[in-house]
């Protein structure tokens, strides 16, 4: 079994597949329209409580990672998506 598959989990995005043009690779995720940097590249500002929830939220991330003896390896503002709820 492909280790995505093993991946549900609520704050993690869904992975749907893959494709391979002759150059390049194309992922067809969940949509998460916003992210931690805006188009700017300038860092949003939160509140305390948001920051508390968001890093909550990624640390039960990185624990369903783990759990499946997979490391992300790339945990940075511009990787972590926020969804509209």
């Amino acid at each position: 079994m492909l280790s995505y598959l093993r991946l549900d989990h609520p704050n993690i995005v869904k992975y749907h597949a893959t494709y391979e043009d002759v150059n390049k690779f194309y992922f067809v995720m969940e949509l998460c329209p916003k992210g931690l940097f805006d188009k700017g590249h300038t860092i949003k500002i939160f509140r305390h409580s948001e920051i508390k929830k968001l890093v909550r939220e990624i640390i039960h991330a990185m624990q369903h990672y783990f759990a499946r003896k997979i490391i992300h390896r790339d945990i940075k503002p511009e990787n972590i998506l926020l969804q509209e709820d």
